[in-house]
C-alpha cells in the first residue's frame, strides 16, 4: 500500500527498533482479504455465479493483486475452479460453526484457508515478512473463524511460521492470536473455545492467545462490581487453560471491546491495570489508556 512507504522504510522501521531493544509485532490476516465481492439476496450456494457482485475497494486496489488471492471472479471458471475464496454471503448465523468457519466476516471475502494453495502462499507471505522485513511476533486476527489445523500446519508445518523464525535466528518468535469469544460468569464458554487453538499435548497450535475472559470478568467485577469470587473462577480457569501463562497476552481494553471508563470509575481502572500488570502474562496497554480515554475507536 503506498499510503505506508516502501518495504525499505518498514526494515529502517525494525532496524531502528531492535537498536533500542524493542521489538516488531505484526498484525496479520488469514481469514478474509478486503471488501472486493459480495453477494445479493438470490445468493446460491451451488452456484456462486448467481448474484454476484464485484465491489471496487477505494484503495489501494480493486482487486487483490497477490497471487492467489487475485483470483476471487466465480464467473471465470479457472478462478473457481481454483477455490480459493469461500464464494460466501455476508455471515449472520454466529451459531453455526460452518457458516462461522466460511461466511463473510463484516463483508470481507473470506479465504478458503483448507486449500493448500492458499496455505502454501500465507506461509511463504508471511515468512518473507520474518525474514525480510524483521518482524518479531505475529497477532493473528479473526482466529475463531478459521479451522484450527490450519493453524497447525502454518505455524509447526513444513515452511511454517516457525521454520522462517528459526532461519532468521529468532528462537523466540511469538504468535499470540484473537479468539474472541463471550465468556458467561462462573461458565468455562469462552476458554472452552479457546482451548481448540491453543497447543496441547496431542496437537500444535498457539502458544499464547488474547485472553478475552479474564478482561470480561475484570470489568464484571471491578467495574460493575460483581462479587469477587467470579474473578477468582476466571483466574483458575485462566491459568488451567494456559499452557504458557506468563506469555498469555492480557489486556484492559482494546479496540473491539468498550472503554473500561465508560462502565468503571477512574480508581477502578487503576485497580485493574494494578491487576494486570500483576498477573502471569503480557500486558497491553491500548492507545489512550494513559490519557483516561472514554472511547474505543473514536480516538483512533
Amino acid at each position: 500500500d503506498e499510503h505506508y512507504g516502501t518495504m525499505e522504510t518498514y526494515r529502517t522501521l525494525a532496524r531502528e527498533l531492535h537498536r533500542r531493544n524493542m521489538f516488531l509485532v505484526m498484525d496479520i490476516v488469514v481469514n478474509h482479504v478486503g471488501n472486493f465481492f459480495d453477494y445479493g439476496e438470490d445468493f446460491s450456494a451451488t452456484d456462486p455465479t448467481i448474484d454476484y457482485r464485484a465491489v471496487n475497494s477505494r484503495s489501494p486496489t480493486s482487486t487483490p493483486i497477490t497471487p492467489p488471492f487475485d483470483m476471487n471472479d466465480p464467473r471465470d471458471p479457472q478462478q473457481r475452479q481454483a477455490d480459493i475464496y469461500h464464494w460466501s454471503p455476508l455471515l449472520v448465523d454466529y451459531k453455526s460453526r460452518a457458516h462461522e468457519l466460511t461466511d463473510q466476516l463484516g463483508g470481507l471475502d473470506d479465504v478458503n484457508t483448507s486449500n493448500p494453495a492458499v496455505r502454501a502462499a500465507f506461509k511463504a507471505i508471511y515468512g518473507a515478512w520474518i525474514e525480510g522485513a524483521g518482524v518479531d511476533a505475529f497477532r493473528i486476527d479473526t482466529v475463531k473463524y478459521v479451522e484450527p489445523d490450519f493453524f497447525a500446519d502454518f505455524l509447526h508445518g513444513p515452511g511454517g511460521i516457525y521454520e522462517s523464525a528459526r532461519r532468521s535466528g529468532r528462537k523466540d518468535f511469538l504468535v499470540f492470536g484473537e479468539v474472541k469469544e463471550n465468556a458467561p460468569p462462573y461458565s468455562l464458554q469462552g476458554e472452552t473455545k479457546l482451548g481448540a487453538y491453543l497447543s496441547a499435548t496431542d496437537r500444535p497450535g498457539f502458544p499464547s492467545l488474547i485472553n478475552f475472559p479474564l478482561q470480561e470478568e475484570m470489568v464484571r467485577v471491578l467495574a460493575a462490581g460483581m462479587p469477587t469470587s467470579a474473578l477468582s473462577y476466571r483466574l483458575k480457569a485462566f491459568l488451567d487453560l494456559f499452557p504458557e501463562p506468563a506469555i498469555a497476552a492480557n489486556f484492559v481494553d482494546n479496540h473491539d471491546v468498550p472503554r473500561f471508563l465508560s462502565e468503571g470509575s477512574p480508581a477502578a481502572m487503576r485497580q485493574a491495570m494494578a491487576l494486570m500488570f500483576a498477573l502471569p502474562g503480557i500486558p497491553i496497554i491500548y492507545q489512550g489508556d494513559e490519557q483516561g480515554a472514554h472511547d474505543s475507536r473514536e480516538a483512533m
